[in-house]
């Protein structure tokens, strides 16, 4: 057993109660990619200010298992229709990538850039389109640089957890780490976007291997 951690903030009473009491869900999560030795800590850090920005059940511990899954309990949740529809935003993976096609690289080759995380996310109306402004972590800065300016007059695709946000030409080469972008959609669409693009992505891929719920002791 790696170790076990209690999110203290998840709700007043969280540290307080317990699952044979108050009953709630257990969830085994398989870690599909990523460094199986980061800490549990870490991801529960993540999935702590996601469901604190989403109001979304909150993780009581999170602990990490000898075969590398992670098991994450939840005290008191009892919402299981809730929880189900909300699940893939707590845990999805959060990955933003930038990347240009093979037809505009000098190897033939598709080159993409993936960003460890965002310091600011900025959103801003301009009639029927919206300019989406992202700053990239401070470590990441002068490789971002580095990448655009290899591309400058070539289009660039802005991609998260596979979803589409935007391609574009690149005007200039990135050099301050903010990435200004003008998408074809209201600011109120973006919205939502704009909340998730606030959180880091989690430091491993997981997946829901088994769910159990326990119910509360009369």
């Amino acid at each position: 057993m790696v170790g076990l951690f209690v999110a203290s903030g998840c709700g007043k009473d969280a540290d307080r109660c317990t699952l044979a009491t108050q009953g709630g869900l257990t969830m085994e999560l398989g870690v599909t990619k990523g460094d199986t030795e980061i800490g549990p800590d870490v991801v529960r850090d993540v999935l702590r200010a996601r469901a604190a920005e989403f109001k979304l059940p909150c993780p009581a511990q999170v602990e990490a298992r000898a075969d590398g899954s992670l098991e994450l309990t939840f005290i008191g949740l009892r919402d299981t229709a809730q929880w189900h529809s909300e699940r893939s935003l707590l845990l999805e993976p959060g990955v933003l990538t930038l990347s240009v096609a093979a037809a505009d690289t000098e190897d033939g080759k598709a080159d993409v850039f993936t960003v460890d995380g965002l310091s600011a996310v900025e959103l801003e109306a301009s009639g029927n389109s919206s300019v989406l402004t992202m700053t990239i972590n401070a470590g990441q800065q002068e490789a971002l640089a580095a990448f655009t300016g290899r591309y400058v007059g070539k289009r660039i695709t802005v991609i998260r957890d596979g979803a589409l946000i935007t391609t574009a030409k690149l005007a200039d080469p990135i050099k301050d780490g903010r990435m200004q972008l003008t998408v074809a959609r209201t600011s109120g669409e973006l919205k939502p976007l704009a909340r998730r693009l606030r959180h880091p992505p989690l430091p491993v891929a997981v997946k829901p291997v088994s769910v159990r719920w326990t119910a509360p002791t009369p």
